[in-house]
């Protein structure tokens, strides 16, 4: 559940917000998610998790990080802080000229692993990042895939309460569109939208691409869930 090749259209049977997205949230909001967590992605997460106990300083989240490109740039933009890059191919993790990098600066770390099951357990251990970026994740566009979305996935709001802040960057407005009504449905707190190039370097492979494709780019800008929303969806998610 992540990228896309970019190209120019995004070939969909949807031109608006899903008429279920709302159907998809309150069943979200009303269940357990039930799917096992793996083994290997609790010891993947004990190891990390003890790793970012160590660091003490901020913490930024690069979920469906690719290649990692994202997160290199994150950890030299901000070199005081911990990037936790995860994805769960490993063969896009794997760039050797990547982790050259990543050994030099020493403050980021690439994970392979499932986000929804890495995400409940961040969640299970009370993470709160500075900053939780979603860069471009796959927008399964087809209506009948709505519920793969991040924002009408069964884990919802779990992505949306492990920071301070979230940034979503989309190439489809509906995306960025369906993911501010769910924000705002599920009372997260405060967010907004908008059309974007970016300032200096695309801050990721796909970024770039999206870019010199003359594609239109998309973010939504959020702020963290008020403390009690955020305990009553982590109880559910987790337990």
């Amino acid at each position: 559940m992540h990228h896309l090749p970019p190209r120019r259209g995004l070939c969909s049977n949807q031109n608006r917000p899903h008429e279920r997205l709302y159907e998809a949230l309150q069943r979200a909001s009303s269940a357990s998610f039930e799917k096992p967590i793996s083994t290997g992605c609790v010891r993947t997460f004990t190891r990390v998790e003890e790793l970012r106990a160590r660091h003490g300083g901020p913490l930024l989240l690069d979920s469906g990080c690719g290649d990692g490109s994202g997160s290199l740039r994150l950890a030299r933009a901000c070199p005081h802080a911990l990037i936790i890059g995860i994805d769960k191919s490993e063969h896009r993790l794997r760039r050797h000229e990547l982790q050259q990098n990543l050994r030099l600066l020493g403050n980021c770390l690439l994970v392979r692993a499932d986000l929804v099951d890495f995400w409940r357990l961040a969640a299970a251990a009370r993470w709160r990042a500075a900053h939780h970026y979603l860069l471009y994740p796959c927008p399964w566009p087809k209506r009948r895939h709505l519920r793969r979305r991040w924002h009408a996935h069964p884990i919802w709001p779990i992505p949306a309460l492990l920071a301070e802040r979230l940034e979503l960057r989309t190439s489809w407005k509906l995306y960025a569109q369906e993911f501010l009504l769910a924000w705002e449905y599920s009372k997260l707190g405060k967010a907004r939208l908008e059309r974007f190039l970016p300032n200096t370097e695309p801050l990721s492979s796909f970024e770039r691409k999206y870019v010199a494709a003359g594609q239109p780019l998309y973010r939504c800008l959020a702020t963290s869930a008020p403390r009690k929303v955020a305990s009553r969806a982590v109880s559910r998610a987790v337990n």
